[in-house]
């Protein structure tokens, strides 16, 4: 197991909170590249978006969606079902 401080966080007050991560080495090595391929300037960045992506799929979720839709502009259209989305329909439902 590979610990990192997952450096600061807003709160509802506006007030920044210290938290720490433990991650596996895969899953720090998959957070490492997230980070880089997105471009976000740390570890605590690339976290807080993708938490932001998550509460949007269960928003979506929550109303029924299923699945998440890209396009890819070369080749048309790929349908891709988000697991977390599925769990969350079923439990939901």
């Amino acid at each position: 197991m590979v610990s990192w401080d997952g450096g600061l966080l807003e709160t509802k007050e506006n007030k920044m909170t210290r938290v720490a991560f433990t991650f596996d080495d895969l899953s720090l090595k998959s957070l490492r590249k997230i980070t880089s391929r997105g471009g976000f300037a740390s570890m605590g960045s690339a976290l807080g978006a993708s938490i932001d992506l998550e509460k949007v799929l269960q928003t979506e979720a929550a109303m029924g969606f299923s699945e998440l839709i890209v396009r890819d502009r070369g080749n048309g259209e790929k349908r891709i079902v988000v697991p977390s989305i599925s769990r969350l329909v079923r439990r939901l439902s």
